[in-house]
């Protein structure tokens, strides 16, 4: 059913590319991973993207256990109303693997500009047959240099009595530097990074838990013709707000070495007893890709460390088709990662 589902998105992208716009674009996102418990895909997406929709469908693999893991399916129409003052949008998406289990989620989304301010609104409602409904209510507020932002979802309907969860943060973005700080549920969340400089970047984010002690801190510099996509506010708020509010869609971020012709990051977590670092440098080389270099640490079994090797490569050609193609391979548990996009457009 699953692979059914996959070739009637792209029979319609087929068939959608008669009438629609030369915006149109063509995506797939392809996961890898290779190592001693698992090999293969754990997840494809297929999506079309249009000014007038947005469709999604992510596949996923447990290739570990082969047991059945929910995709997710999702429609989004941004532009049911756009004036130059408001907007309004809604869509829908669908979780599960194709079953009596599968969950529907429904959502509606507007924006609002008085003057300097800009408000942002969302609210949807999850519901399956054998799911009790459930409410989300999204909100974001943008006022010359501050942004914030708000979320609460309800394990009943949203205005029943019911123990709600909260989630949100609140950001500081005057011309050259971006700070924000968050809170998620029991996760308490830090942000900073530089703007507008053509030869320094860096972004900086950290969470702490506070009931369990659980931390993840990631520092990415650039050196030299900085990555400007990466290093820049709009980017900035997606990623505050990816990583504090609930998304049903993942993000993949490119790798450290496209942040600028020299990169350098730094990066530790701890899940329980679990504790793993990470330094690497990379260098970009021009047509032949760019690379990056470095090592990791475990501390379970036992404390051990080994190689990091990343490489990323984009290609385009006549302006229709671009590809990128990074591989990731750690010599502390022999793995070999990689993502693959493929953008076609119209």
């Amino acid at each position: 059913m699953k692979k059914l589902v996959i070739i009637l998105v792209a029979v319609i992208t087929l068939t959608l590319n008669l009438t629609v716009k030369a915006q149109t674009k063509l995506i797939t996102e392809t996961t890898l991973i290779y190592d001693k418990t698992q090999g293969g895909i754990p997840l494809n997406r297929l999506e079309i993207k249009d000014p007038l929709f947005d469709i999604k469908y992510d596949y996923k693999a447990d290739l570990i256990t082969n047991k059945s893991v929910n995709d997710i399916f999702g429609l989004d129409i941004p532009k049911i109303i756009d004036k130059k003052t408001f907007s309004l949008g809604a869509g829908f998406i669908k979780r599960g693997d194709w079953n009596k289990d599968d969950q529907i989620i429904l959502y509606v989304y507007g924006a609002k500009k008085f003057g300097e301010l800009n408000w942002n609104l969302e609210t949807g409602r999850n519901f399956g047959a054998l799911t009790q409904p459930w409410d989300y209510v999204m909100s974001r507020v943008s006022f010359r240099n501050f942004t914030a932002e708000g979320c609460v979802t309800s394990p009943n309907q949203l205005f029943a009595p019911s123990y709600k969860k909260l989630y949100g943060w609140i950001a500081y973005h005057p011309e050259h530097v971006f700070v924000a700080t968050g809170n998620e549920i029991s996760r308490n969340w830090f942000f900073i990074g530089t703007k507008k400089y053509a030869n320094f970047g860096n972004f900086t984010f950290a969470n702490y838990d506070r009931d369990n002690g659980n931390f993840w801190f990631r520092s990415q510099f650039g050196f030299q013709d900085v990555n400007q996509n990466f290093y820049c506010q709009s980017n900035y708020l997606v990623a505050t707000s990816y990583l504090n509010i609930p998304l049903f869609f993942y993000k993949h971020f490119a790798p450290m070495s496209t942040k600028g012709k020299y990169a350098f990051k730094f990066e530790g977590k701890r899940v329980g007893k679990l504790e793993n670092y990470e330094t690497s440098f990379g260098r970009q080389f021009g047509k032949y890709g760019q690379v990056a270099l470095g090592l990791t640490s475990q501390n379970i079994p036992q404390m051990k460390s080994g190689l990091l090797l990343e490489y990323y490569k984009e290609i385009c050609l006549y302006n229709h088709f671009k590809c990128s193609t990074e591989f990731r391979y750690e010599k502390i548990n022999s793995r070999l990662s990689g993502f693959i996009t493929m953008q076609y457009s119209f």
